[in-house]
């Protein structure tokens, strides 16, 4: 290996892989990281409707992948391994003759700095019922997100998700 002075970048030359402190492997074919936190979830395939003031959660939700097990579908929600950026996304449906909402909210509190994603549809003005939101949140190790209904019915079926995904 080959180390320059501080005045100049590193540069490091080696016959074999090397792993950094933050478990960053760099070998002959390229740079490999661990796998980061993410989840999807999708809705069971049937309508099952939930409520306002309820998170989804339980028997409505089937998990397609939970990489490192930090969304826990009994509780419905995502806890943060580490501090850092956060993409969220949901799909979900209105079918009903009324205004609904639901918002993915930062540790459960609904305020405006900690409301991730929203979707407000009133269905007796219009006919849209399925609906995608997404946005990026800010999270510390240990904050947690969940996809919570605020007013009315949404329906959370097999074409319905809500994901997130670690970006850095």
């Amino acid at each position: 290996m080959l180390f320059r002075s501080a005045a100049y970048p590193v540069q490091v030359y080696a016959t074999g892989p090397i792993t950094t402190t933050s478990n960053v492997t760099v070998g002959g074919m390229g740079v490999t990281m661990p796998n980061r936190p993410a989840f999807r979830v999708n809705g069971t395939g049937v309508m099952a409707q939930t409520t306002s003031n309820v998170n989804l959660k339980g028997s409505i939700l089937t998990t397609i992948f939970n990489q490192g097990s930090y969304f826990d579908a009994t509780t419905g929600k995502f806890t943060a391994p580490v501090a850092g950026l956060y993409n969220v996304s949901l799909v979900a449906r209105v079918n009903t003759n009324s205004t609904s909402q639901i918002a993915v909210l930062k540790n459960g509190l609904n305020s405006s700095g900690n409301i991730v994603c929203f979707w407000e549809a009133d269905t007796s003005t219009g006919t849209a019922t399925h609906f995608g939101t997404s946005g990026t949140v800010q999270m510390v190790a240990g904050d947690y997100l969940s996809a919570n209904i605020l007013l009315g019915t949404i329906s959370f079926d097999g074409n319905d998700n809500w994901c997130v995904t670690y970006l850095g």
